[in-house]
């Protein structure tokens, strides 16, 4: 039994017959270990590069297309399409008595705990979670298909030189204009592939000394200088959207089929630009200004060229009592 324990130990194969030396065997094992070693290291180098190689990829697709020429320069629907956006809003355009007002639901009753705020190397972002208290902020009316819901907010701005604003006021370009992206209710994850799944908010800004300015922002704007660099990433640990929409004059706005600003410049998108914009101090848009894009330049002037408006209809819509009363932010 001895034997038979001894063999199978020194010919672990079966083959007793032949003679192999356990000093042999040993040094042979210790071999294989190795060689396992050597192909673990190998593996994980291969897996490496592989994942390297795919962050790569993505990293080209994400940041294909810059802001060196104001959008002039990028491909497909972004030239060739007839509904694009921004566009230069004038005053006087037709004011629709007809319109159903848009009507804005829980803007003041939702907040949002960690909102992620991102360097993205063309702009800086805050994507909005689910809400922490009651429902998620939506709007719907006018000739909106449904319930849209907040989705995230990301803004553009100029220089010390220019404005950034990408929609203009009766030829006029403000310093900075935010974003505030809607998706349709029940295809929020396919929203861009619905041809009426988008509805974005733009609201302006202009740089002032005064007095009415709003805490809300500073929050926002103290979180930008945590993202300078491309790629970088931050949280602000409170947020609530109710500043800003009851800080902005609700009863006087443009609303137009458009496009999305950035490549792909799919169309299919409402926008709602509010007439009357709001104050931010010089320091706010020094922050800004000082944001780095993805290829360590100053991240400034991100903002596309106004487009031709190929003869579609813009209503300007000024509120009346009867309008007023119907806002329900809360």
């Amino acid at each position: 039994m001895t034997e038979m324990i001894k063999n199978r130990f020194l010919y672990p194969l079966g083959y007793s017959s032949v003679k192999i030396d356990p000093f042999d065997y040993i040094v042979f094992t210790k071999f294989l270990v190795n060689i396992n070693k050597v192909y673990a290291m190998l593996c994980t180098i291969i897996v490496l590069l592989m994942t390297t190689a795919f962050s790569c990829v993505h990293a080209k697709i994400d940041i294909s297309w810059n802001y060196d020429k104001h959008g002039t320069d990028w491909p497909d629907k972004c030239f060739s399409g007839l509904r694009q956006s921004p566009i230069n809003l004038l005053s006087e355009w037709e004011y629709s008595p007809n319109l159903n007002p848009i009507e804005f639901k829980n803007y003041c009753n939702a907040t949002f705990n960690s909102t992620r705020i991102y360097n993205k190397g063309t702009t800086v972002s805050m994507k909005m979670e689910n809400s922490i208290k009651r429902h998620m902020p939506h709007m719907y009316g006018a000739w909106l298909v449904g319930k849209y819901y907040v989705s995230e907010l990301h803004f553009h701005w100029g220089s010390k030189e220019v404005g950034g604003s990408e929609h203009m006021i009766n030829g006029k370009r403000l310093d900075v204009e935010l974003h505030i992206v809607h998706k349709l209710q029940d295809l929020n994850a396919g929203a861009e592939q619905n041809s009426s799944g988008i509805a974005v908010v733009g609201i302006l800004f202009e740089i002032s000394r005064g007095k009415n300015m709003q805490p809300f922002f500073k929050t926002i704007f103290d979180s930008v200088t945590k993202v300078k660099k491309h790629n970088h990433g931050s949280y602000i640990p409170y947020m609530d959207l109710c500043p800003i929409l009851s800080n902005v004059d609700l009863t006087d706005y443009f609303i137009y089929n458009g496009s999305l600003t950035t490549p792909d410049c799919r169309e299919g998108v409402t926008w709602i630009v509010f007439r009357h914009p709001l104050k931010i101090f010089p320091n706010d848009a020094f922050k800004l200004w000082s944001l780095r894009d993805y290829r360590g330049k100053q991240l400034s002037n991100n903002f596309r060229n106004v487009m031709p408006l190929n003869n579609r209809k813009v209503y300007h819509f000024k509120g009346n009592a009867h309008f007023i009363k119907r806002l329900q932010l809360n």
